[in-house]
């Protein structure tokens, strides 16, 4: 578990039965700035019953990190990851970096880079994972979300490793 800047405590194992969204920035990092004004956009959308967004936080100091979400507050809890032990046992190696999990904890989406979260595809791709009936049936999925066309573009593959023939596999989100 990872201490919050409300004070409270973070365990990933509390969040079970729910979509997450692991999103792994840093308040320095204009990229992560701009991303997380759109994930509380689509914090404040998302049925909090089913979706939870957890903001980590990676390697700063907790005043710096206070003082971003007194001028910008969200809905979401954000989490300290005070050494980058974390990030680094998530293989995060830049940032910002997002993990979408399955209802059962299971990494199904990794998006590297900031993304725009208020795309109507991208709501019904965490809508279909909020209600799949077996998740533990489907396949971990490394995404690369890319803005092409006003579409997302997802390279599937099996859990975050890329073989050859799977390289060209994708699926266009309109």
């Amino acid at each position: 578990s990872l201490d919050r800047i409300d004070g409270g405590t973070e365990a990933l194992a509390d969040r079970l039965n729910r979509v997450v969204l692991v999103h792994f920035f840093a308040t320095w990092c204009e990229p992560c700035r701009r991303e997380i004004g759109s994930l509380a956009q689509l914090s404040k959308r998302l049925p909090q019953d089913r979706f939870t967004i957890i903001g980590v936080d990676v390697a700063e100091v907790d005043v710096r990190v206070k003082r971003f979400f007194a001028s910008l507050p969200v809905t979401f809890p954000i989490a300290l990851d005070r050494d980058g032990n974390v990030a680094k046992a998530w293989s995060v190696d830049a940032l910002p970096t997002t993990f979408v999990l399955d209802r059962n904890l299971t990494p199904r989406f990794h998006v590297q880079g900031d993304l725009d979260w208020n795309r109507p595809a991208i709501d019904r791709l965490l809508a279909a994972l909020s209600e799949e009936r077996n998740p533990k049936k489907q396949a971990a999925i490394h995404v690369t979300l890319a803005e092409v066309k006003n579409a997302v573009t997802l390279l599937v593959c099996a859990p975050f490793s890329l073989s050859p023939q799977e390289k060209n596999k994708t699926v266009l989100l309109r």
